[in-house]
């Protein structure tokens, strides 16, 4: 049985500018049956407001929604203050002690992790919010000059795929206790890449093999401790293809989706970032990313969801985007939406 156009909304998640949902937004919810939303510093000034607008925007609609964030720890924090604000990746990992590779030290290190990230988790699930987009996978990079990765700094808990993988399993333990998904980042792993892809396209040196054999190390190690949802980030892989991850059939085919579980949920990084501004309008935009693999479309722009909800709506009209793409997809995100703690 062919699924219903009325459920297009759900493949994407939004953002919005501003402390106060604006009427685009509640439309998208409340008519177009919006997937879920992602939380920036500049709706989180004020934690109460915030609680506020997420039962809000839960009441809205018919499904619970997900409501996602990256709070990291560290420079990457959209909630300011005590619990919610903990130390960086690198605080954690490379810059705790000069020898994780020694079991004791390691265990001391994530256990002070464990802790921190608890309480973190805990407010987090008390505001409302019910997606970690994190914790970060990717591997430390290794240029000479760190400056030209900003996108990484603080960000990454080591070098070593091993240790990596130690701190995103200690993030999905917790995660589950404090009833909050977590989305391993970046696939296939950004560690490699000196372009930040909020800005400009880059490129990876690396070969699918090496990709296999060493930067996708942590995300099955993700999924093995029950991570069911993986975001890609926008950067080339030469060897594969001349268009980025997130277009890219063959990269999210071959170099992704073939390690991991069938039901892992694939979503975009958000793509209105600069890396993206070449490759064409919103609507292309979303029906690519869409058809090359992925099952949700991250934007933070309610103007480009707008577009992408009525491009896939006419794609399914057309033949351009397949049911069987549709369905695999709905099938995922239900599947993961069913985790979700019921909303009152």
């Amino acid at each position: 049985m062919r699924l219903s156009k009325d459920r297009v909304g759900e493949l994407f998640i939004s953002g919005y500018f501003g402390e106060t949902p604006p009427k685009e937004l509640l439309f998208q919810i409340e008519k177009q049956a919006l997937g879920g939303i992602i939380l920036f510093a500049e709706n989180c000034t004020n934690h109460e407001k915030l609680r506020r607008s997420i039962e809000q925007l839960q009441a809205l609609s018919d499904k619970p929604l997900f409501i996602a964030i990256d709070q990291e720890g560290g420079r990457v924090c959209r909630l300011k203050g005590p619990p919610i604000e903990y130390l960086s990746a690198e605080s954690y990992g490379e810059n705790s002690t000069q020898n994780l590779q020694d079991s004791y030290e390691l265990k001391s290190a994530l256990e002070r992790y464990r802790v921190d990230f608890g309480l973190a988790a805990a407010y987090m699930s008390e505001l409302g919010i019910n997606l970690l987009l994190g914790p970060v996978c990717d591997l430390r990079p290794q240029f000479d000059n760190l400056k030209e990765s900003s996108a990484l700094s603080e960000r990454t808990f080591s070098a070593d795929p091993d240790i990596v993988g130690a701190f995103a399993k200690v993030t999905i333990e917790v995660g589950k206790e404090n009833n909050l998904l977590c989305c391993l980042k970046h696939a296939p792993g950004l560690g490699s890449v000196q372009a930040d892809p909020h800005f400009t396209l880059g490129a990876s040196p690396l070969s699918a093999q090496e990709f296999s054999q060493r930067d996708f190390l942590p995300f099955r190690t993700g999924c093995s401790a029950g991570a069911s949802m993986i975001m890609t980030s926008h950067f080339l892989i030469r060897e594969h293809s001349s268009l980025p991850v997130t277009f890219s059939k063959e990269i999210v085919s071959t170099v992704i989706r073939k390690e991991l579980p069938k039901d892992v949920t694939l979503i975009t990084d958000d793509l209105n970032m600069g890396a993206l501004k070449t490759f064409g309008s919103a609507d292309d935009v979303c029906l690519t990313a869409f058809n090359c693999g992925h099952d949700l479309l991250l934007a933070r722009s309610n103007t480009t969801i707008d577009k992408g909800i009525s491009a896939l709506s006419l794609g399914l009209d057309s033949g351009t985007v397949s049911d069987e793409r549709f369905s695999e997809a709905l099938g995922r995100i239900d599947a993961l939406r069913n985790t979700l703690e019921p909303v009152a």
